[in-house]
């Protein structure tokens, strides 16, 4: 009898096995497509290209920024800006030399390509790299302000002129909103707190 019911008990246990071995291999083959597919949409900053001159009038977009945002006329040479007056809205300090300058995107490409623009063509990746439909797209900023902000959201970094903090935290809501970008966690809160009363 105790043959018998040691017989019966591992019979039960057949199935349960046989669902467990399923499983195992349906999350194996589950987190091996995340990996597979996270490869496919890593980022890569040469996906989106270089600065064009989209109008041909010889300035690139780079200089396209500078000259637009120079509060005086600029001083022009062989197609490049070589001096000007800007205002760095991030640090709140003037700057006379463009080399001083880094043309940054509001938005980040990095932080744009984990929003939603991981599955973009190149052609309209291109198109956000050279934006200049919207005036605060692209700006002219302090090099070492940008490179400290890099790819952060305004949940991790905002420009150390609180200024300019409010306008900084919309103008990101309204370009990620305009091309279609997810908002991060934790954004509405920055945004209550650095606009409040404005």
């Amino acid at each position: 009898m105790a043959i018998i019911n040691r017989n019966r008990r591992k019979n039960k246990l057949y199935p349960i096995y046989i669902l467990l071995i399923i499983i195992i291999f349906a999350l194996y083959y589950y987190y091996k497509n995340i990996y597979k597919s996270n490869l496919i949409n890593e980022y890569n900053r040469k996906d989106w290209g270089n600065w064009i001159d989209e109008d041909k009038n010889g300035l690139n977009t780079r200089h396209e920024v500078l000259a637009e945002e120079s509060l005086i006329k600029p001083v022009i040479s062989n197609n490049k800006v070589m001096k000007g007056k800007w205002f760095d809205k991030y640090t709140g300090k003037y700057f006379t030399n463009p080399s001083d300058l880094d043309i940054d995107h509001l938005v980040p490409l990095k932080n744009a390509h984990i929003s939603g623009a991981s599955n973009w063509s190149k052609k309209k990746k291109n198109r956000y790299y050279n934006y200049l439909k919207y005036d605060n797209h692209l700006i002219a900023v302090s090099k070492s302000a940008n490179r400290n902000k890099s790819d952060k959201s305004p949940v991790n970094w905002l420009p150390p002129n609180k200024e300019y903090q409010c306008e900084y935290v919309r103008e990101w809501f309204k370009i990620k909103t305009a091309w279609g970008l997810t908002i991060e966690e934790g954004f509405d809160e920055v945004s209550n707190r650095v606009c409040k009363g404005k």
